[in-house]
């Protein structure tokens, strides 16, 4: 898959290092990886991978050797979907939830969540939020102030959004961000930026590398724009 602004899809990879699929560990060996972190007194590890990519069949297995080695360790997974519902509980069950966070990309409203690639309505997401905030799972959410599609308009619902989610997901249990994208090297708002009605600026290995030297330093006069690497048109 490739969404819009990350260099991590499937595109990229197979430009730069010629893959071509997921490189799928079993289930029963993450397990043990994860029951070798815990005796080392790790609280938490992060998934490369979300494993709901990976279809129900693999992430019931991870979850009920979880429990079958009784690995007692919290997992981070950022969500590249919505998790269903029916994996919520299945973590909740095989971790230590305190030690635990998800971490979902709502981006925006739906129209501009859907242009950059995440297909989930507010009503889902809330749906989900229901069900993580039953299992008292803390829970990361990410906006954007600035992907393809946005206006100021649009931006305010994107803020209603965000300030309903306050309202119900436990304070404890809750961080929100909200962040300019970078373009990525070889994402689609950088292979095809017509598509999305951008102007990219930042083309080759100089152009981010001079990107890093002055973003580094914080200059005061590099416009807006050059920080993102974008522009809308």
């Amino acid at each position: 898959y490739d969404c819009s602004y990350c260099g991590g899809g499937a595109a990229c990879h197979a430009r730069l290092a010629g893959r071509e699929g997921i490189v799928v560990r079993e289930p029963r060996q993450v397990a043990a990886d994860l029951a070798r972190l815990a005796a080392e007194g790790v609280h938490q590890a992060a998934l490369t991978l979300d494993p709901c990519i990976l279809g129900q069949s693999y992430w019931e297995e991870l979850f009920a050797e979880m429990r079958r080695q009784w690995v007692q360790i919290g997992l981070y997974n950022e969500q590249f979907q919505l998790p269903p519902i029916e994996f919520v509980h299945a973590l909740a069950d095989a971790v230590v939830v305190e030690h635990s966070a998800l971490a979902i990309s709502v981006l925006s409203r739906e129209a501009v969540r859907h242009l950059n690639g995440k297909a989930f309505s507010d009503a889902q997401l809330l749906r989900v939020l229901s069900a993580l905030k039953e299992r008292q799972v803390p829970l990361d959410i990410y906006l954007s102030l600035n992907l393809p599609g946005e206006t100021e308009q649009g931006f305010r619902r994107t803020l209603a959004l965000a300030e309903r989610i306050a309202q119900i997901y436990p304070p404890a249990l809750l961080r929100m961000f909200g962040q300019p994208h970078t373009v990525d090297p070889w994402s689609a708002m950088s292979l095809a930026p017509e598509e999305f009605g951008i102007e990219v600026s930042l083309l080759t290995f100089h152009d981010y590398y001079a990107y890093c030297q002055q973003t580094a330093l914080h200059n005061p006069s590099l416009p807006i724009d050059a920080r993102h690497g974008f522009c809308s048109l």
